[in-house]
Protein backbone atom coordinates (compact mmCIF):
# COMPACT_ATOMS: atom_id res chain seq x y z
CA UNK A 1 0.00 0.00 0.00
CA UNK A 2 1.65 3.25 -1.01
CA UNK A 3 0.17 5.15 2.37
CA UNK A 4 2.57 3.20 4.11
CA UNK A 5 5.52 4.36 2.76
CA UNK A 6 4.63 7.99 3.93
CA UNK A 7 4.66 6.83 7.45
CA UNK A 8 6.92 8.46 10.01
CA UNK A 9 9.00 5.70 12.45
CA UNK A 10 6.34 6.60 14.82
CA UNK A 11 3.62 6.36 12.94
CA UNK A 12 5.12 2.65 12.11
CA UNK A 13 5.66 1.77 15.21
CA UNK A 14 2.44 2.23 16.45
CA UNK A 15 0.35 0.47 12.94
CA UNK A 16 2.65 -2.44 14.19
CA UNK A 17 1.60 -2.41 17.55
CA UNK A 18 -2.11 -2.50 16.73
CA UNK A 19 -1.58 -5.31 14.34
CA UNK A 20 -0.11 -7.82 16.98
CA UNK A 21 -2.31 -6.69 19.78
CA UNK A 22 -5.57 -8.53 21.13
CA UNK A 23 -7.88 -6.89 19.01
CA UNK A 24 -8.49 -2.64 19.96
CA UNK A 25 -6.01 -0.93 22.00
CA UNK A 26 -5.82 1.88 23.96
CA UNK A 27 -3.59 4.72 23.27
CA UNK A 28 -1.89 4.12 26.64
CA UNK A 29 -1.77 0.52 25.96
CA UNK A 30 -0.07 1.55 22.93
CA UNK A 31 2.06 4.17 24.74
CA UNK A 32 3.45 0.88 26.16
CA UNK A 33 3.56 -1.50 24.14
CA UNK A 34 5.38 1.02 21.36
CA UNK A 35 7.61 2.18 23.69
CA UNK A 36 7.34 5.94 23.32
CA UNK A 37 8.12 8.58 26.07
CA UNK A 38 4.71 10.07 25.62
CA UNK A 39 1.53 10.07 24.79
CA UNK A 40 1.00 13.64 22.65
CA UNK A 41 3.83 11.08 20.20
CA UNK A 42 1.09 8.01 20.42
CA UNK A 43 -1.76 10.39 19.51
CA UNK A 44 -0.06 12.47 16.59
CA UNK A 45 0.38 9.15 15.11
CA UNK A 46 -3.26 7.59 15.07
CA UNK A 47 -4.22 10.92 14.14
CA UNK A 48 -2.53 10.47 10.95
CA UNK A 49 -2.92 6.60 10.69
CA UNK A 50 -6.61 7.61 10.91
CA UNK A 51 -6.67 10.46 8.45
CA UNK A 52 -5.06 7.48 5.60
CA UNK A 53 -7.77 5.33 6.71
CA UNK A 54 -5.58 2.49 8.33
CA UNK A 55 -6.80 2.92 11.80
CA UNK A 56 -10.16 3.20 13.36
CA UNK A 57 -11.18 4.76 16.39
CA UNK A 58 -13.97 2.46 18.35
CA UNK A 59 -16.13 5.47 20.13
CA UNK A 60 -17.50 2.85 22.94
CA UNK A 61 -14.16 0.91 23.69
CA UNK A 62 -12.10 4.42 23.54
CA UNK A 63 -9.79 1.99 21.83
CA UNK A 64 -8.06 1.83 18.37
CA UNK A 65 -7.89 -0.88 15.64
CA UNK A 66 -6.74 -1.63 12.18
CA UNK A 67 -8.60 -1.56 9.12
CA UNK A 68 -8.75 -3.88 6.60
CA UNK A 69 -7.98 -2.90 3.02
CA UNK A 70 -11.35 -2.91 2.08
CA UNK A 71 -12.56 -1.05 5.31
CA UNK A 72 -9.93 2.00 4.51
CA UNK A 73 -12.02 5.39 4.03
CA UNK A 74 -15.08 3.67 3.28
CA UNK A 75 -18.51 3.75 5.97
CA UNK A 76 -17.71 0.58 8.40
CA UNK A 77 -19.11 -1.35 11.24
CA UNK A 78 -17.91 -3.05 13.56
CA UNK A 79 -19.54 -5.99 15.54
CA UNK A 80 -17.81 -6.11 18.93
CA UNK A 81 -18.36 -8.78 21.22
CA UNK A 82 -19.16 -8.02 24.95
CA UNK A 83 -18.30 -11.50 26.32
CA UNK A 84 -14.62 -12.40 24.47
CA UNK A 85 -13.63 -8.84 23.19
CA UNK A 86 -13.55 -10.10 19.75
CA UNK A 87 -14.16 -7.84 16.69
CA UNK A 88 -14.77 -8.18 13.30
CA UNK A 89 -14.97 -5.50 10.85
CA UNK A 90 -17.59 -5.40 8.39
CA UNK A 91 -17.58 -3.56 5.06
CA UNK A 92 -20.86 -3.45 3.27
CA UNK A 93 -22.00 -1.99 0.28
CA UNK A 94 -25.50 -1.46 1.01
CA UNK A 95 -24.46 0.17 4.49
CA UNK A 96 -22.53 2.88 2.64
CA UNK A 97 -25.04 3.54 0.34
CA UNK A 98 -27.59 3.73 2.97
CA UNK A 99 -25.32 6.27 4.91
CA UNK A 100 -24.64 8.38 2.27
CA UNK A 101 -28.78 8.39 1.12
CA UNK A 102 -29.70 9.41 4.71
CA UNK A 103 -27.19 11.93 4.71
CA UNK A 104 -28.09 13.67 1.54
CA UNK A 105 -31.25 13.35 2.51
CA UNK A 106 -30.42 15.68 5.37
CA UNK A 107 -28.12 17.36 3.18
CA UNK A 108 -25.06 16.51 5.23
CA UNK A 109 -21.44 15.97 3.91
CA UNK A 110 -19.98 12.70 4.87
CA UNK A 111 -16.59 12.69 5.60
CA UNK A 112 -16.27 8.92 7.49
CA UNK A 113 -18.89 6.84 8.92
CA UNK A 114 -18.09 4.30 12.01
CA UNK A 115 -20.98 1.75 12.99
CA UNK A 116 -20.65 0.23 15.99
CA UNK A 117 -22.92 -3.44 17.27
CA UNK A 118 -22.20 -4.97 19.98
CA UNK A 119 -23.63 -8.43 20.70
CA UNK A 120 -21.97 -12.13 21.44
CA UNK A 121 -19.93 -13.32 18.94
CA UNK A 122 -21.06 -16.88 17.65
CA UNK A 123 -18.83 -18.83 20.18
CA UNK A 124 -19.88 -16.55 22.77
CA UNK A 125 -23.64 -17.50 21.72
CA UNK A 126 -22.92 -21.10 21.63
CA UNK A 127 -25.33 -23.31 24.00
CA UNK A 128 -22.78 -23.97 26.73
CA UNK A 129 -20.31 -21.40 26.32
CA UNK A 130 -19.58 -19.13 29.47
CA UNK A 131 -20.77 -16.47 27.19
CA UNK A 132 -24.73 -18.21 26.71
CA UNK A 133 -27.77 -17.09 28.69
Amino acid sequence: MSAHRKLTANQQRVLEALRQGPGALSAYALLERAGFSGPSQVYRALDKLMGLGLVRRLESLNAYICCSGSGACRPTAFAICDCCGHIDEMVDGPLAQCLQCMANHLDFKLDRAVVEVHGRCSACAAPGSPGHD
